[in-house]
């Protein structure tokens, strides 16, 4: 996995034992929003190139 430097460990976990009325069990999802970074920095690249070449 990744972290960016300012997230350093950035782990949190919660755990309930009383399911939702009318459930047995339920889940949740686990994500890293920060990955999304490589591409916000590739679109910065190209963009950054573009404004230097004036083509836009």
């Amino acid at each position: 996995s990744f972290f960016v430097e300012w997230i350093p460990n950035i782990v949190n976990i919660a755990v309930c034992d009383i399911p939702p009325r009318g459930l047995k069990m339920s889940a949740s999802f686990v994500g890293n929003s920060t990955a999304i970074h490589e591409i916000f920095k590739r679109i910065s690249e190209q963009l950054t190139a573009m404004f230097r070449r004036k083509a836009f």
